[in-house]
């Protein structure tokens, strides 16, 4: 079979490596391993996290009064969007008065109250924004770093090669190729690594700059609102 040439090929040049070769390789393959199950995990969730806020944006959207979802029954909405509103509205709700056990939903509120709504709501954006984009030096690690942990495994195995072939006084390219074959194959397993990591990042990256989008305008138009139904009159 065609495909059995190459494998067949770089198992030989891992066999015949050295000790630093092989775990170079090894190592190299761990880390592949572990993008792919990042990369996967992240577009995964943010598919997950973009369908879960466009169904909460939209319920927003929808409310008449800023608070109505907060109050209201109450059904699972998940995603950094509806966190951010819950830590804003459970802000909300420790400045409003109660009556009855029921909050005040005509009372106004002060500019300096205002700002510590805004406050929270920034600081929960910040946390979100964290969480979305953890694990991604994973991704960035395996682009950048990979490559040159096989450049260096490659230009220590030639190094051994060349050394060998003075102490043996050989020159024949049938002495030198095996080591130079397992010095260029830490080489090779550095770009299966980096390519793969390269393109993952970007478009995780990508889908995360949109849900970032996302979440800075929901902030605005929370913020908005906020001014609107409970400021203290026009402004």
């Amino acid at each position: 079979m065609p495909f059995d040439i190459p494998i067949a090929n770089a198992w030989l040049a891992y066999s015949q490596s050295g000790g630093i070769g092989k775990a170079i390789v090894i190592g190299q393959l761990v880390l592949s391993m572990w993008v792919w199950f990042v990369m996967l995990e992240r577009a995964y969730e943010l598919k997950h996290e973009k369908n879960a806020m466009a169904m909460f944006r939209e319920k927003f959207s929808k409310s008449r009064h800023l608070l109505d979802i907060y109050l209201g029954p109450r059904p699972h909405y998940g995603g950094a969007m509806a966190a951010m509103y819950r830590k804003a509205c459970d802000r909300i709700a420790s400045l409003l008065p109660q009556a009855g056990g029921a909050l005040s939903m005509s009372t106004r509120l002060s500019e300096g109250r205002r700002e510590l709504v805004k406050a929270t709501l920034e600081e929960s954006l910040s946390y979100e924004t964290l969480r979305i984009e953890r694990n991604m030096w994973v991704l960035a690690l395996g682009a950048s770093v990979a490559p040159l942990i096989g450049l260096f495994g490659t230009v220590l195995g030639i190094m051994q090669a060349f050394q060998a072939m003075g102490a043996t006084g050989s020159a024949l390219l049938s002495d030198v190729a095996p080591g130079l074959s397992s010095a260029l194959l830490t080489t090779v397993v550095g770009l299966v690594v980096a390519i793969p990591s390269s393109v993952g990042y970007s478009m995780v990256l990508e889908r995360i700059r949109a849900i970032n989008v996302m979440l800075d305008a929901f902030a605005d138009e929370f913020l908005g609102r906020l001014t609107l139904e409970m400021g203290p009159g026009e402004e």
